[in-house]
This record gives C-alpha cells, structure tokens and sequence, in this order.
C-alpha cells in the first residue's frame, strides 16, 4: 500500500514538474507590443499621432457626445504601425437614448459595420475585435449616442499565445495510470478531462483579454491584498479573494491566473458530480451522465473562463454535500 502511495506521489509531482519545465504554468503578465493606456478624464487629447478625434464636448468628467441631437465621437487608426485590438471603455450611455459602439472598417464600396455593444455602460469592459478587424490596415471605433459619456478608454494590442495543450494532455495520462479504483474512476477522469479541455480551448480565446465585470474587481481586491489583514477585502467575500491570492503563488501573477484557477473548480465540478449520485446509492451511468451534460454544456465552459465566484462556490457545495452523505451513517449511529 505504501508503494502504491509513492509510486502515485511520484506521477503527480513527475506532471506538475513537466508543466513547469514546458512553461505552461506559471503563466506571466499580460504583455503587449504596444499598449495606448491615455486616460480620457478631465477631456486630454490622445498622444498617439495616428488617432484622428471628431471630438465630443470636452468636460471635467469626460467626453460628452451629443447634447442636443444624436452625436457622434470616433477614433480612426490606420497602418503602418501596431493596431490595437482590445478596447476597454469607461462609457456611460443615457438610459433614455439609444447608444451603441461600433467598429467601422472602410471597404469598397460601402465600409462595414460591426456592433460592438449597444445601450449598456461599459465600465472598462474588455472587447476583443481581432476577429472582426481581420487584418484591416485602417478601422476606427465610432461612439454614438446622445448625451452620453466617455470618462476613459485603454487599447491595447496583446501578442502572447497560450501555452500548448500537449502538456495538459499528457498529465491527464499520467493521472489515468495513477488513478486509484478501475474503470469508474477512468470515466470520470476521461468526462473531467474531456470538460477541461474543451474549457482549456476557451481560455485559450480568453488568453489576452483583459478580465472584466466582477473578475476584474476581484483582480483588484487579489493585487491589493495583504495576508495580514485578511478580512479586508472591501465588499467581496475573503474566501474567494484568498483562494486567488494562493493561486497567483502557484501560478504567477497575472490575471490570467484567475480564469484558470476558474477553469480548475469547473473541472472539479466534473469529477464531483459524476461521484455524488453513487453516494446517494443510485447507479454509477447516474452520475456519469449529469456529468458529461456539466462537462459539454457551453455556458458552463464560457463561465469557467471569466473568473468569477461562482465555480469554487459550486465546486464547495457540492464537496460539502459529499461529505455530510458520507457522514450522514456515522452521525445516525
């Protein structure tokens, strides 16, 4: 029995050491080639010299666009040169008026359009256009609405790729001969794995995009956070914000970190609900099945990847469920 430990012990510690020696993990900052971070508060004009500005009405919060009538304020960018393929606003649109932001690629013989978001405030929400750009040498982003708000904007041109899966497949593997138990426990690893590669091709898209919503608070809260004062964590909850301060250690310090740690849970979700229903004494296909309908399902693997709460609270929950059945004899006796 001592063997069988070591012998596991020693495949795990055999991947984790692959992946580190392949540099899928830790994973680093985001890097770009060229990155335009000018703040737009207070109605400063762009630095860049390509950026053409059909200006709003300057302001001391921002770029007021459209008083009267519907307005419209555009940058325009153009080759050579690096163009940026993230954009990241703080606009605020008037409930009242239609508002939307649009990417305009000039074409022949009309230019195209693209709906990037419309009649919602995008508090630096990261928008990723690099498959609608498809390598245009000229586009510009078109703010229109009326009396609407522009406090701030970030472009940014992001360059790194994800590392490949090759050394995720392999640990997958090793874990299959590792695995205690016989075939029921290589199904559940084989749904785990198939769900954690299919959130893994996900991440990838996610990869140089920077977090956003409630991702990006935590982002925050997790860069600021000091172990000596644990519970100040303003008005998210610590459990989550210590969990992601303990991965950055493990996994590097980027906001990347925290959609993977994200990713990790879901796939827990996984093993944990293929496992739960043979607890309750019902077949083991009962659980294979609710798994593999977790593990395929497209709005679980999208939010696995946009680091939020909500896959460790799940994965919590149903490891707390697992252990009171497994309890539930002991306390009954």
């Amino acid at each position: 029995m001592t063997k069988v430990f070591a012998a596991r012990c020693i495949g795990l510690a055999a991947a984790a050491l692959l992946l580190t020696l392949t540099g899928s993990i830790p994973f680093h900052s985001r890097q770009a080639a060229w990155t335009f971070a000018e703040e737009y508060a207070g109605g400063r004009a762009p630095s860049y010299p390509k950026i053409v500005v059909q200006e709003g009405v300057r302001t001391s919060e921002g770029l007021r666009v459209g008083e009267d009538r519907p307005g419209v304020l555009e940058w325009r960018f153009a080759a050579p040169g690096p163009l940026p393929t993230v954009v990241q606003p703080d606009w605020m649109p008037d409930p009242k008026y239609p508002a939307r932001l649009v990417l305009v690629i000039p074409s022949s013989p009309t230019p195209r359009f693209f709906v990037l978001s419309e009649n919602l405030p995008l508090r630096y929400r990261a928008i990723d256009f690099t498959s609608r750009a498809g390598g245009a040498p000229a586009f510009a982003l078109r703010f229109e609405g009326r009396r609407a708000l522009l406090k701030g904007m970030k472009l940014s041109q992001p360059v790194d790729r994800p590392p490949s899966i090759w050394p995720f497949v392999v640990v997958l593997i090793l874990l299959g001969f590792f695995l205690p138990g016989g075939w029921d426990s290589r199904i559940v690893l084989l749904l785990a794995g198939a769900g954690f590669l299919l959130r893994w091709f996900e991440f990838a898209n996610y990869f140089s995009v920077p977090l956003a919503g409630d991702g990006q608070d935590y982002w925050f809260l997790t860069q600021n956070f000091q172990w000596s004062h644990p519970f100040q964590t303003g008005s998210r909850e610590p459990l989550f914000i210590w969990v992601l301060k303990a991965g950055l250690a493990l996994f590097g310090d980027s906001e990347r970190t925290l959609r993977f740690m994200t990713v990790l849970f879901s796939c827990g979700c996984i093993a944990l609900i293929c496992r739960l229903p043979g607890l309750f004494s019902w077949p083991p296909w009962v659980g294979w099945v609710a798994g593999a309908m977790y593990a395929f399902n497209p709005f679980a693997i999208f939010m696995s990847v946009q680091g939020y709460q909500l896959e460790m609270y799940t994965f919590l929950i149903l490891a707390l469920v697992g252990v009171w059945q497994l309890n539930k004899p002991l306390a009954m006796g």
